[in-house]
C-alpha cells in the first residue's frame, strides 16, 4: 500500500488448503411404499446433511413416494 505521501507498507496472509474428507453415505436401502420413514444409516462421518428429494425429512426418507429408486447425497 502506498498513501498519498509516498509512505508504503505491506501485510501478508497464509492461506492453508486441507484436504477433503472421507465420506461414505452408506448401502443403498429399500423399503415398501407406505411402511413409514426409512433411517438413512450407515453414514460417515456424523453430522452431514442429505440432500436429492423433496421425500427427505432430515436423515430419514418418506417411503410415502411414488415407487422408484432416488439418488439421494450425503454432504460433509
Amino acid at each position: 500500500y502506498t498513501d498519498g505521501n509516498g509512505c508504503t507498507n505491506t501485510a501478508s496472509k497464509t492461506v492453508t488448503v486441507n484436504a477433503l474428507p472421507s465420506v461414505n453415505a452408506g448401502t443403498d436401502q429399500t423399503a415398501c411404499f407406505n411402511s413409514g420413514n426409512l433411517n438413512l444409516t450407515g453414514v460417515s462421518p456424523a453430522g452431514g446433511v442429505w440432500s436429492g428429494s423433496s421425500f427427505l425429512v432430515g436423515s430419514q426418507f418418506d417411503t410415502n413416494a411414488p415407487p422408484g429408486g432416488y439418488t439421494l447425497t450425503y454432504t460433509v
